[in-house]
């Protein structure tokens, strides 16, 4: 494999790893408005804890 073919790969990657950061940001963010939202998600620890999962 050519070092540009590698470097190629190396930097999909990390843009890819970058974008699923993101969207795990973007997700997680959503939850906790919808749960702000809904005092009736409040109630339900499970909820929280996955959240306290994927936050980490």
């Amino acid at each position: 494999m050519l070092n540009s073919e590698k470097r190629g790969i190396e930097r999909s990657l990390y843009n890819l790893e970058r974008t699923v950061k993101i969207l795990k940001c973007t997700a997680l963010d959503q939850a906790r408005t919808t749960i702000d939202k809904n005092s009736q998600f409040r109630a339900d620890s499970k909820l929280f804890d996955c959240i306290r999962v994927l936050s980490q």
